[in-house]
């Protein structure tokens, strides 16, 4: 969250120390503040990876890839198309990025709801 809220926070800042280009600045500013935005759906979603990975729940990751990856493919074509620019582009990965730690907290749910119940007397 800390990393986060710098980015948000210095994202005026950043981009001058790579380039003095106004433009790139401009494009750039905007994308820092999406990347740090992206930052809190993303460590979910790969926090919640690894637990699953530690439960050896390999079938449902792939699964779960492969079919956010089929549902944010299509849109890049479409975006290209549409002349999208870049803070376009990391909103829908930002998207794609909620998605998947929407999916692997129901996932954790699931299996936590499932779990037998210990008997205690």
């Amino acid at each position: 969250l800390a990393l986060a809220l710098g980015l948000v926070a210095t994202s005026g800042l950043l981009p001058h120390l790579f380039t003095s280009d106004i433009a790139v600045v401009d494009n750039a500013r905007e994308a820092v503040v999406i990347l740090g935005i992206m930052l809190i759906p993303g460590a979910i979603a790969f926090a919640g990876d690894g637990v699953l990975i530690g439960l050896g729940d390999y079938r449902f990751i792939g699964r779960l890839s492969f079919v956010t990856l089929l549902v944010v493919s299509p849109l890049y074509p479409v975006l290209a198309r549409a002349g999208a620019g870049l803070d376009t582009l990391w909103l829908s990965l930002t998207g794609w990025m909620v998605l998947r730690a929407v999916s692997v907290h129901l996932r954790h749910r699931h299996l936590l709801d499932s779990r037998p119940v210990s008997q205690t007397p």
